[in-house]
């Protein structure tokens, strides 16, 4: 849950971040300030991600094509079974792809 994101969550998710930030304040805000920085390196094209044995797959996108309307989250933000399935075949197939290229 990031605070940019407060809108878009479920009302009891909104309970859960309002009763948070009760007792940790800061918590969701420093979660944002290093979502925000990591975003920031990868838009700059930092050099940890020009390393050639280093390679960036963004995967942001891949739950959002949900053709069978099936949960993907166990709890309105952690994976479940079925997302990281989905997850590590997308990885599979992108690092075969790419170990291929090179033979």
């Amino acid at each position: 849950m990031l605070p940019r994101n407060f809108s878009k969550l479920s009302e009891s998710d909104k309970l859960i971040y309002e009763n948070f930030q009760k007792t940790k304040p800061n918590y969701f805000k420093e979660k944002q300030t290093f979502f925000e920085n990591i975003s920031q390196e990868i838009e700059n094209n930092n050099i940890f991600f020009k390393n050639p044995y280093f390679h960036f797959f963004d995967i942001s996108q891949i739950l959002e094509d949900n053709i069978s309307n099936s949960s993907y989250y166990s709890d309105h933000v952690h994976y479940n079974a079925l997302s990281r399935d989905v997850i590590s075949e997308k990885m599979f197939k992108d690092i075969t792809s790419k170990i291929l290229k090179k033979k």
